[in-house]
């Protein structure tokens, strides 16, 4: 029961976190709010796909990548006297993944439970964001636009289900499993 209740709660925290920071980064960007919602209508794969990772503009990364170019972005807006945008990139790609693997681990009380808790989380994540690409190829804007905002970091390398492209997501979703994993897993540690 506990890995159910870590993982079925952990994965709607997840989704709802990234969503409000998805939303705090368009707001403090500047992004019209009526346009950042329009994009249910004129682009709802990509918007779908802010339920699954915060997007700072790095992309779909490991999370120690995301981790790293979400401060720096952050310490970036910062140093250019735009502080509450620093502070809420700071802030947007920590608190998903910390406070979902926290929540999960307590929530599925034990190490074991608490680290599969995560794990289930990101593969679904990942396989979500993954079909909701093949959705957009298939009857949506063509995959393109969808491709290069979630997986940049493949765009030099990107040929459609290319075996060096799928190598690529699945180790990304192990990093970032194995990173956020441990922070469950000790979350999850019976005293």
């Amino acid at each position: 029961m506990g890995l159910g209740k870590g993982f079925g709660l952990g994965l709607v925290i997840y989704m709802i976190l990234n969503l409000v920071m998805n939303l705090l980064i368009a707001v403090l960007s500047g992004t019209d709010i009526g346009t950042w919602f329009g994009g249910i209508s004129s682009d709802p794969y990509l918007w779908l796909s802010n339920l699954f990772y915060v997007n700072v503009g790095i992309g779909l990364t490991d999370a120690a990548t995301t981790l790293l170019g979400g401060i720096t972005s952050g310490l970036t807006a910062i140093t250019s006297n735009n502080i509450a945008f620093g502070i809420i990139v700071i802030i947007a790609v920590i608190l998903p993944g910390l406070l979902t693997a926290i929540i999960a681990g307590k929530l599925a009380k034990g190490v074991g439970k608490g680290f599969a808790s995560w794990v289930l989380i990101v593969a679904i994540s990942y396989v979500a964001i993954f079909v909701l690409f093949i959705l957009d190829l298939k009857i949506g804007t063509g995959g393109s636009v969808f491709a290069l905002n979630v997986f940049p970091t493949l765009a030099p390398y990107f040929v459609l289900f290319d075996e060096l492209s799928i190598i690529i997501i699945v180790v990304i979703g192990v990093i970032t499993s194995l990173m956020w994993g441990c922070v469950a897993a000790l979350a999850g540690r019976q005293d």
